[in-house]
This record gives structure tokens, sequence and C-alpha cells, in this order.
């Protein structure tokens, strides 16, 4: 489908010069541009579903012993349950 649209010069020119760079027209880069910010946002929109996925996992494999919850050297719970603690303890090994 033909359409109409109105940009800036400069958008233009860089992506004419990206188009020449992959060997591809202008309007075959804008339609592949244009299909990725769109894949993208269909990304982002399904971001909160996979982190709250991940979230549930996560504490399955606590709950079931999955996951170390403390340092291999000392009795210290991990820093990671703690969301305001990003680092963990120097001395800690994930389990392989």
């Amino acid at each position: 489908m033909r359409i109409n649209i109105t940009l800036p010069d400069y958008i233009v020119k860089d992506t004419d010069e990206r188009a020449k760079a992959l060997g591809t027209s202008r309007s075959a880069y804008i339609a592949a541009a244009l299909a990725h910010k769109a894949q993208y946002d269909d990304m982002m929109k399904s971001m909160p579903r996979m982190m709250e996925a991940v979230e549930q996992v996560t504490q399955m494999a606590k709950a079931k012993g999955l996951m170390p919850t403390s340092c291999n050297e000392c009795a210290n719970p991990c820093k990671d349950d703690d969301p305001d603690v990003k680092a963990v303890c120097e001395k800690f090994v994930p389990a392989r």
C-alpha cells in the first residue's frame, strides 16, 4: 500500500544513508523499522506478565531449595531478598 508521510530532512537523509548501506530502498528500510517498532511495543506491553512469571518461578525454586539462599562460607542471608541492596556478599558462589 502506498502512503505519504512528512519527515524532517535530517531523518530522510539518515534513512537514505542507512538504506543504501544495507543495499535496500528507503521504503523497505522504513517498513522494516516500523515492523521492528511494532514488535518492540508488543514485547514491552507483555513485560509485566513476563516479570510476574519470572518472580513466580523464582519463588517456587526458592521454596523447593533449588536456589541458594545463603553464602557458602557464612550464614548471612542473600542480599537478593532485599530489593534495596543490589550487591551480594563477595564470598557468595551460586549453585551450579
